[in-house]
C-alpha cells in the first residue's frame, strides 16, 4: 500500500499539470487597462506608436491598428486606468478561424500588419514608431493619405510584399469587446501587442509533459 504522502504528493501532482493544461482556455478572458499613451507623437490628431498597457496586470506595449475608431468624431477620450473586457486572438486564430476586429477581411492584412509590428523590438525612436504605427493603419484604411510622412509611406510600401508574413511569433491582437448601454465604436477598438504577455499553449503542454516525465523518473528511480 502506498504511503499516504506519496498518495497526496500525486495528487498534487496531477491538479497542478491540470491547471498548467487549463491556462489556454482562459487565454482569452482578459482585462486590458489603459496607462499612458507612452511616448508617443501626433499623427493625422491621434497618438500613435505604442501605448503603455495593462494586460490582467501585466505591463505591455500595445499600439492601434484602427485609425477609424481614433478618428473624430468616433473615437473616445480615454484616462488611465480605463479597462476593457478584451479577446485575445492568435495567428492561427485569425488565419484560420477569421477572428479580431477585421475578421471579415483578407488576413493578408494582419500578416503586413504583423510584418510592421515586428519592427517595433528593434525601434526606440518614438517618430519612427509612430510612422510604424500609421502604416499599419493604412493597411487596414487604405483611404488614410499618408504621402506627407515619407517613412510610413516607404513602411506601407515595403509591407505589401509581405502578405504571407507568419507573425506567430511576433504579436497578438487584443480586441476589446463592447458593453451594454456604449456605442459600439467606443469599445471597439483594436490593438496589436508584443508577444508572450500570457503563456502558449505550446509552451505550456511542453511543460507539463516535462512534468509528467520527471514524476516517472522519480518514481522509477527513488523507489
Amino acid at each position: 500500500m502506498k504511503k499516504p504522502w506519496r498518495i497526496l504528493g500525486v495528487l498534487s501532482f496531477s491538479i497542478f499539470v491540470a491547471f498548467l493544461l487549463g491556462l489556454p482556455l482562459q487565454a482569452n478572458a482578459l482585462t486590458l487597462t489603459y496607462q499612458n499613451a507612452g511616448f508617443s507623437p501626433i499623427r493625422f490628431g491621434v497618438f500613435a506608436g505604442l501605448y503603455g498597457m495593462a494586460l490582467d496586470g501585466n505591463p505591455i506595449l500595445a499600439m492601434r491598428d484602427d485609425y477609424l475608431t481614433n478618428k473624430p468624431p468616433s473615437y473616445s477620450w480615454i484616462a488611465p486606468p480605463y479597462s476593457w473586457n478584451t479577446d485575445l486572438w492568435t495567428y492561427n486564430d485569425v488565419e484560420n478561424g477569421e477572428k479580431g476586429k477585421f475578421g471579415s477581411s483578407d488576413p493578408d492584412n494582419y500578416s503586413m500588419a504583423g510584418y510592421l509590428f515586428s519592427k517595433t523590438f528593434d525601434v526606440t525612436d518614438r517618430n519612427v514608431l509612430a510612422d510604424l504605427n500609421a502604416a499599419i493603419w493604412k493597411i487596414f484604411y487604405p483611404k488614410l493619405y499618408i504621402s506627407g510622412f515619407t517613412t510610413a509611406l516607404n513602411y506601407y510600401t515595403e509591407a505589401l510584399s509581405h502578405p504571407d508574413f507568419d507573425w506567430s511569433n511576433v504579436m497578438y491582437v487584443l480586441t476589446p469587446t463592447p458593453e451594454p448601454g456604449y456605442a459600439q465604436e467606443f469599445y471597439a477598438q483594436e490593438f496589436l501587442i508584443r508577444i508572450n504577455p500570457v503563456p502558449e499553449p505550446a509552451t505550456i503542454l511542453l511543460l507539463a509533459s516535462g512534468l509528467v516525465g520527471l514524476a516517472g523518473m522519480r518514481r522509477k528511480f527513488g523507489n
